[in-house]
């Protein structure tokens, strides 16, 4: 394997709530939702 991806799969579907919460409530669908960060790991970066 040349490398991994990974993402936080709870802040994924916390977003997914918030943003039906937005659009229900009558704001903007992305207000208050946090960029998900995606970790990228490579043999070079391994401890």
């Amino acid at each position: 394997m040349d490398a991994a991806i990974t993402q936080d799969h709870a802040a994924m579907v916390l977003n997914r709530v918030r943003i039906f919460k937005n659009l229900r409530e009558g704001r903007a669908a992305l207000s208050g939702i946090e960029p998900l960060r995606i970790n990228l790991f490579l043999r070079e970066n391994l401890p």
